[in-house]
């Protein structure tokens, strides 16, 4: 956390320096008499641009020059402002390019290599927020991880999901050891949402994993590389609704990141074929803003997997010892569904 705070107030202090210099001396305000007033007023800008943001550095830009230079040029100060925020956006965007084709090292603290390992895995996720970013409401977090799952109500939720036909043969698909499937329950509660499902190439050789965009790299050497399919779900943001509200839709949003988002599974048995360029080709498949052409699907009724595993979590939730039923599962998909009806009309 330090050196990540150390390097974004160098940066800040570079920017305010370097900027003011080269527009003092663009203005040929800049002589041997005041170029320390100049540093120093850069520098002071630099120190609100960390605290405060670019309207701060702006206005002391623009307030410290007017002085030194013995002026009331105070429009300066709006454009020091406007000026340094395209400079630090284009920054950002350019930082954010650079890291965007770089395989990267997991972000977790995993002492039992659980990201590592091949075939079905149950996992818990400590969140640890460590920074809070400029530009995302999520910022930077490390995450502990921990095997098998701690709350009771994910726990009942996979049983109820394994008693079907449809989710027992897609964790069949994972025994041969050759690729993984990880389901891990988090504790975050700001999520704003039940569950995700991402992706990752990952390589036998390193510890590094890729995401498979437009990247053929990996049609060299195939024995190289597999498939690490991550199911991240939110337990705590049903805390609000009973025990078994909360299993039914924990049941359904398992079958929503598996069945709906389905090229993920669909990518593996393909390159379980040997298809291994039509199983990148359906890996990068453009699921829509927010997966919508995958929910799109789902609601016309073509994602016909999860309505399949749907109709079998009713019939399991009759006659399971959890205290389930079939009315619950029912209004679990009725609460999931209708998010995406406006989908219909599109």
């Amino acid at each position: 956390m330090t050196e990540t705070k150390e390097k974004s107030f160098s940066r800040s202090l570079l920017k305010g320096t370097v900027l003011n210099l080269g527009l003092q001396l663009a203005n040929r305000n800049l002589n041997k008499n005041n170029v320390w007033q100049i540093l120093l007023v850069g520098a002071a800008g630099g120190v609100g641009d960390y605290f405060l943001g670019n309207a701060a550095m702006g206005a002391i830009l623009g307030s410290g020059n007017a002085l030194v230079n013995k002026t009331k040029d105070f429009e300066t100060a709006a454009k020091y402002a406007a000026i340094g925020g395209a400079a630090d956006l284009l920054l950002n965007v350019a930082e954010a390019k650079a890291e965007e084709f770089k395989p990267t090292k997991s972000k977790y603290t995993d002492p039992k290599n659980l990201l590592k390992r091949t075939g079905v895995i149950l996992a818990h996720g400590h969140y640890d927020i460590i920074r809070r970013s400029t530009y995302g409401e999520n910022g930077l977090a490390q995450i502990e991880l921990t095997e098998n799952f701690q709350y009771k109500t994910m726990i009942s939720a996979f049983e109820l999901a394994q008693k079907t036909k449809t989710f027992k043969d897609t964790l069949t698909l994972f025994n041969n050891k050759t690729h993984s499937l990880v389901f891990m329950e988090t504790d975050l509660t700001e999520n704003g949402r039940y569950g995700t499902s991402e992706c990752f190439m990952m390589s036998t050789t390193d510890e590094y994993n890729f995401t498979p965009r437009n990247n053929r790299g990996f049609l060299r050497n195939p024995s190289n590389y597999h498939f690490s399919i991550r199911v991240k779900l939110f337990p705590l943001e049903m805390e609000n609704i009973s025990e078994k509200k909360q299993i039914a839709k924990l049941a359904v949003v398992l079958g929503h990141e598996l069945f709906i988002h389905s090229r993920h599974l669909e990518a593996v048995k393909l390159w379980e074929l040997g298809k291994y360029t039509e199983a990148l080709d359906k890996e990068m498949e453009n699921p829509g803003f927010d997966g919508n052409i995958d929910h799109k699907l789902y609601m016309q009724g073509q994602k016909t997997i999860m309505n399949q595993y749907i109709k079998e979590l009713k019939n399991i939730a009759a006659s399971s010892k959890l205290g389930i039923s079939s009315y619950d599962i029912q209004t679990a998909v009725y609460e999931h569904d209708k998010p995406y009806k406006y989908l219909l009309n599109q």
